[in-house]
């Protein structure tokens, strides 16, 4: 099996007749459901997981599952990683990048200071953040002006960001 990407998270059980939120990932938020099929974290591992249903509601994504027909059978998956092979996604382009491509890279200022590796990043509607963990840990806005290199070579990303901060 090729690697998996995980590409969001179960949320919430929705209403009693088994739907739950989808936390989505991938930008728009929708494009999750263009990549099937999933697969979710159980224990450590990644298990089948067959959508029956799925619909917006508002900026929702929600969806049904196979198996899970009610409130309490479905709260057994919230905040079970959703997964697809990395087969499955497309190439991305040019100066774009999955954020599990980023993680562990070593940030380093352009003045050659190294901040720490980067742990993970999340979104927060306005803007991802790069979570940065070192002598301390920094979060930085995933905007162009902050990240000026990714080097995937070599596994570094080059950022204007004040040590200090």
């Amino acid at each position: 099996m090729s690697s998996m990407v995980v590409i969001g998270i179960v949320g919430a059980a929705f209403g009693v007749e088994g739907w739950v939120k989808i936390n989505s990932y991938t930008s728009p938020q929708e494009n999750c459901l263009d990549y099937l099929p999933w697969k979710i974290k159980q224990q450590g591992k990644w298990v089948d997981l067959e959508i029956t249903a799925t619909k917006q509601q508002g900026q929702r994504i929600l969806a049904k599952f196979a198996g899970y027909q009610d409130r309490e059978t479905v709260r057994l998956l919230t905040n079970a990683e959703i997964g697809i092979e990395r087969d499955k996604l497309p190439e991305p382009g040019k100066n774009q990048y999955y954020w599990e491509d980023l993680e562990g890279f070593t940030a380093v200022t352009k003045e050659n200071v190294t901040l720490g590796k980067v742990d993970h990043l999340f979104s927060t509607g306005a803007n991802d953040v790069m979570v940065i963990v070192g002598e301390k840990t920094h979060m930085l806005p995933y905007i162009p002006h902050v990240i000026l290199k990714v080097d995937m070579q070599h596994h570094v990303i080059t950022v204007d960001w004040d040590p200090e901060f």
